[in-house]
C-alpha cells in the first residue's frame, strides 16, 4: 500500500489527510523559489539515500533542509551549497546548479570551501556541544553536508520571545559549552561567527554551537575575511590576520552580553574609535543597565570584551576557570540521541507533485527508485505505527490521535475509515406494528359501521317516500 508523509516531522502516514496525525502541522507545503521539491530522495554514493522534507533555512551560502535517512528512519538537517549570489534566480526543471556566467570560478571556490567546513566539522564530532557532521556528497552540480537535526531554540528567538537570562543561570548554563569550544579550539578550529543565533538552546537545557561555515583552521594562513556581525564580531575580525581562540571570547562575551541587556552592545570598531578620540568607551556594564549581576562575575565579562586582543582574557578555559570560582557548574546533560521514525521498508517514499509547469518526466527522481505521487485525496484516516504511542512522535498537548476502526472481515490493505455502528442505547425505539388479531377487530368494526349507516339510510328514504 502506498504511503505519504509529513514534510514536516518526516513521519510516514497512510494518507495525505491534510494535517499531520504526528506534529499536527500541515502535509501540503507551498515550496519556495530554489528549493528542493519535497519528496526528493539523493543518494549519497556510500550506501545512504535520504528524503528531503520541508526547508528549514537559508541564507547567502546554503539552504539547510529537514529530512530522513531511508535505511533507518533517522532524521537529519541537510545542508545544501546554494551561493545565491552565483546563481539564476530559480533552479532549473533538472535540479542542477547552474552559476550564471562569469561565477563558475567563484561558485567552485565557495564549494570547496563548503566541503572544506564539512571535513572540520567531522574532525570534532566527538566534542558534544557542536553540530555533528555523519556523510557529506555531491550531487545535482553542488554538495549536500549532513548534520544532527537540532529541534531547538536561538538565543536570538529566546531574546525575541521575551525571554528573561538571570546572571548566574545564564553563565551556568553556557559553562559546559565554553569548555567544549576550548575542546575545539585545541584541536586547531575557530568558529569566527558565534552569535545569538548560532547558539540553540535544547530542549534538555543545554547549548549547542551551529553554522561553521566561517569556521577555518588556525594555521591555514588565509584571509581571514568573512561576512562580520557588528555587536559581536571583534575589532581584529575588521583586519586580515591575527585572530584566534580570542575572537570567539569576544564574540561569546558579546552574546552574553545581549541576553543579559536585551541591547546589542556597541561595534568595536566605534569603541575604538571612541577610546582614541579621548571619549568613554560606549559599551557600558550590564549592571549600568539595570542588570543583577555579581561584580566579579560583571568584571570577568567586561575582561572579555576588551577591545584590543592583548586586553582580553585569552582562551575559553581561562574563562571558565574564573566563572566557576563564582558559579557552581552543572553537569552536562547525556546526548540526546538522534530521533528515529519508521524507516517505511514496504515501498519508497512518495513525492509530492513537482511545482506548476515542471513536467513529471524531469523532477529529480533517482534512478532505480520507484515513484510514486503525493497527490490530493479526501480526508481518510491514518494508521498510527503499531505498537509505538502517539507521545513519542511529538504530539501537541491536548491533541487527539485519531482512532479508526477496520471493518470486520476486510484485508488490512483496504482498511478504510468507517462510522462504527451506533450503540443499541444510542439508537431510536423502532415503530411498533399490529397484531394479526388487531387487525381482525379492526376490520369487523369497521364492515359494522359501513352495515349500520347504510340501514340509517335506507329507514330516511322509506319515511320521506
Amino acid at each position: 500500500m502506498p504511503e505519504y508523509f509529513c514534510p514536516n516531522c518526516m513521519e510516514f502516514v497512510q494518507q495525505n489527510v491534510g494535517l499531520c496525525p504526528f506534529c499536527g502541522d500541515p502535509l501540503n507545503l507551498s515550496p519556495s523559489s530554489g528549493q528542493l521539491p519535497i519528496g526528493t530522495v539523493l543518494n549519497s554514493g556510500s550506501g545512504n539515500s535520504y528524503l528531503f522534507g520541508k526547508l528549514l533555512g537559508g541564507g547567502g551560502f546554503g539552504k539547510t533542509y529537514i529530512a530522513k535517512k531511508l535505511q533507518d528512519g533517522m532524521v537529519v538537517a541537510i545542508k545544501e551549497y546554494y551561493p545565491t549570489r552565483c546563481l539564476p534566480a530559480s533552479r532549473g526543471s533538472s535540479l542542477v546548479l547552474y552559476p550564471v556566467s562569469g561565477m563558475e570560478d567563484l561558485f567552485r571556490k565557495g564549494m570547496e570551501s563548503f566541503l572544506s567546513e564539512a571535513s572540520m566539522l567531522k574532525a570534532i564530532n566527538n566534542i558534544p556541544s557542536t553540530v555533528h557532521v555523519f556523510d557529506v556528497f555531491q550531487a545535482n552540480g553542488t554538495a549536500y553536508m549532513v548534520m544532527d537535526y537540532l529541534n531547538g531554540k536561538t538565543l536570538e528567538t529566546c531574546i525575541n520571545m521575551r525571554v528573561r537570562f538571570e546572571s548566574e543561570p545564564l553563565f551556568r548554563k553556557v559553562m559546559p559549552l565554553m569548555r567544549d569550544i576550548q575542546r575545539m579550539h585545541e584541536a586547531g578550529v575557530i568558529h569566527r561567527d558565534i552569535a545569538p543565533d548560532n547558539l540553540l538552546v535544547m530542549p534538555d537545557g543545554s547549548m549547542k554551537l551551529i553554522d561553521f561555515g566561517c569556521a577555518r583552521a588556525m594555521e591555514d594562513g588565509k584571509s581571514a575575511t568573512v561576512l562580520l556581525k557588528p555587536g559581536f564580531a571583534p575589532i581584529e575580525q575588521y583586519q586580515t590576520l591575527g585572530q584566534g581562540p580570542f575572537t570567539d571570547v569576544y564574540a561569546m562575551a558579546a552574546s552574553l552580553y545581549y541576553c543579559l541587556t536585551g541591547v546589542v552592545p556597541s561595534p568595536s570598531p566605534d569603541r575604538l574609535s571612541a577610546v582614541l578620540n579621548g571619549s568613554p568607551d560606549p559599551l557600558v556594564p550590564p549592571s549600568m543597565r539595570g542588570v543583577a549581576i555579581k561584580p566579579e562575575l560583571e568584571s570577568i565579562l567586561m575582561k572579555c570584551l576588551g577591545i584590543q586582543p592583548q586586553t582580553r582574557i585569552q582562551t575559553m578555559s581561562e574563562v571558565v576557570d574564573a566563572v566557576a570560582k563564582l558559579v557552581k557548574e552543572e553537569p552536562a546533560p547525556p546526548p540526546v540521541p538522534p530521533r528515529i521514525v519508521r524507516p517505511s521498508p514496504q515501498a519508497a517514499p512518495p513525492r509530492m507533485q513537482p511545482p506548476p509547469g515542471v513536467p513529471q518526466s524531469q523532477s529529480a527522481q533517482q534512478p532505480g527508485v520507484p515513484q510514486s505521487q503525493f497527490v490530493q485525496q479526501p480526508m481518510p484516516g491514518v494508521r498510527p505505527t503499531p505498537g509505538v504511542p502517539a507521545s513519542q512522535f511529538g504530539q501537541r498537548p491536548g491533541m487527539q490521535q485519531p482512532q479508526f476502526v477496520q471493518p470486520p472481515g476486510m484485508p488490512q490493505s483496504q482498511g478504510a475509515p468507517y462510522r462504527p455502528p451506533i450503540p443499541p442505547a444510542q439508537q431510536p425505539p423502532p415503530a411498533r406494528g399490529m397484531s394479526s388479531g388487531a387487525k381482525a377487530a379492526v376490520i369487523t368494526l369497521s364492515v359494522l359501521l359501513f352495515l349500520a349507516v347504510t340501514a340509517i339510510v335506507v329507514l330516511l328514504v322509506t319515511r320521506g317516500g
